[in-house]
């Protein structure tokens, strides 16, 4: 599963945060699902009830019965259309009607309609059948580690509350009508309805009570199957830690482009430096060899041209060795241009390696500040500091090195600005009171949640209020970085003092007054 392509935040949730989170899928593309649902879902429970209606005149229970029994029919085309939208993939209603028969399998049918029709977590395993494919053994191997007793007790409810509120969408616009128009309909004559005790039902009646109920189940069945399938989604990511591999993709895509700039950079400077010291083309290398005769009868064709035909006298001294002096001439004016082409190609040279430097020192510079910005620098103070308390907020459950007073300490700390260490020491400092009061052990690697188990298990109440709230606060300063008041904080050490260092007292004093 290429999870960087869901489009939800995917984060550990609370089980109700979850089912909430299915709601919302299905309120979110509720336009695209439902054009598709009609098409599909209308023509069976219209053909049951026709028939129905045709043998079973008087009794036309006997319709919302099988029209109930065949709802989990519908189930794997829901989980279908929304296990794609989460991954930005809208199915039509083309693509829907042509993988129908790969959705529906006769297997997954028989499970869905026979064996497990009455099973308090479908929406939970119809995932593993149909979206993971399992079957027999392994089948059963991954729904024990999926149903954790916390997830299988909220589908149970989610059932549950689901049945009700479908039920309660069903009778609605019966009492509706009551409601506003009392001398239409008798609430009477709608239980013989469905006792079939009367003879002559009103054919309004009968597609008031065909509508209902397709309604009813229009609204609750995606709620129910996306809902399931979202605690499907938050229990995989409490096993497989998908918001960690999402957070890792994050990091890997930021480097990525970081060394890309850095890579083009390179290549940029590679490639100058190629051309700086590449020979320059002289044109006499590349020429080839030419037919003497044919130059010598161009020259003179050229020089015959009007232009070379004016002639002029000059007057002058000319030395004896003229020839010497001109060839001394010549000789020393290519030496002056060589020179002046050789600092010309230096100095560009010598500017390259200047650019070259300066792009080098401005990727290094990049590089640094990001890496301190991400903490991975850690050489002063601060960010030794801050490296410790994360540390500190990683392993809450390390017990050890404890000062005596911890309420006193703690708010020492909180005076001093070290809020989350003065949150900790309380968080630890209760937890190990009421480990060494209850005598029970807790481990290294027990979360919050985990420890406010234990203590619920063996503490009164008033010990398991006071250590939920200062789990609670641990939790917000910890992980979502929100700082309770001053007001707040004194409060729980005076309650810490109250109930640990207090108690602790009197109950020394009272032992004093029972050994006299």
């Amino acid at each position: 599963m290429e999870v960087e392509r869901i489009t939800t935040v995917i984060r550990l949730r609370q089980q109700g945060e979850a089912i909430d989170l299915g709601f919302r899928l299905v309120r979110e593309y509720a336009l695209r699902f439902y054009l598709i649902w009609f098409v599909i879902f209308l023509p069976i429970p219209l053909l049951v009830y026709g028939i129905s209606h045709l043998f079973f005149p008087s009794w036309d229970w006997v319709g919302v019965l099988v029209v109930w029994w065949l709802k989990p029919l519908y189930d794997p085309l829901i989980l279908y259309f929304f296990s794609r939208a989460l991954f930005g993939e809208f199915p039509s209603l083309r693509q829907t009607l042509r993988e129908i028969w790969s959705v529906l399998k006769p297997s997954l049918l028989v499970k869905l309609l026979f064996f497990y029709r009455f099973s308090l977590f479908r929406a939970v395993q119809l995932p593993v059948w149909q979206l993971e494919g399992l079957k027999g053994k392994a089948a059963r191997q991954r729904l024990s580690l999926l149903k954790e007793r916390l997830t299988s007790v909220n589908a149970a409810r989610l059932l549950l509350v689901c049945l009700h509120f479908e039920w309660i969408l069903y009778f609605a616009p019966f009492f509706l009508i009551k409601i506003f128009f009392p001398n239409v309909m008798d609430m009477n004559t709608v239980l013989y309805f469905y006792d079939g005790n009367i003879h002559y039902v009103p054919s309004w009646l009968s597609f008031l009570e065909i509508f209902s109920y397709l309604l009813a189940i229009s609204i609750v069945e995606p709620l129910y199957v996306v809902a399931g399938f979202s605690l499907y989604l938050n229990r995989r990511t409490q096993l497989e830690g998908w918001d960690i591999e999402l957070a890792f993709h994050r990091i890997v895509n930021r480097l990525g482009r970081v060394l890309s700039v850095v890579l083009w950079v390179l290549v940029f400077s590679g490639c100058v430096m190629l051309y700086s010291i590449y020979p320059t083309v002289v044109l006499a290398d590349t020429v080839e060899s030419i037919d003497k005769v044919r130059a010598k009868q161009e020259i003179e064709r050229v020089l015959a041209a009007e232009e070379f035909q004016t002639e002029t006298t000059v007057f002058g001294w000319r030395s004896l060795n003229a020839s010497e002096d001109s060839d001394k001439n010549e000789s020393q004016a290519f030496k002056y241009e060589e020179q002046k082409d050789g600092f010309f190609s230096r100095a560009l040279q010598f500017f390259l390696w200047i650019l070259l430097g300066i792009g080098l020192a401005i990727i290094v510079y990049g590089v640094w500040r990001w890496m301190r910005e991400q903490s991975f620098l850690a050489h002063s103070q601060r960010n030794r500091r801050a490296l410790g308390l994360q540390r500190l907020a990683q392993t809450p459950t390390d017990l050890s090195g404890l000062p005596d007073n911890i309420a006193l300490s703690a708010w020492a700390c909180w005076q001093a600005g070290e809020q989350q260490l003065a949150i900790s020491l309380l968080y630890r400092g209760t937890l190990k009171q009421l480990s060494q009061q209850y005598q029970f052990k807790v481990r290294e690697s027990a979360t919050e949640q985990e420890c406010l188990q234990i203590v619920r298990h063996y503490a009164v109440v008033e010990l398991v209020d006071y250590f939920a709230q200062v789990c609670r606060t641990w939790q917000c300063i910890a992980y979502a970085h929100q700082l309770p008041s001053s007001s707040q904080v004194q409060q729980l050490c005076h309650e810490w003092q109250r109930l640990f260092v207090m108690k602790k007292a009197s109950a020394s004093a009272d032992t004093v007054v029972i050994s006299d």
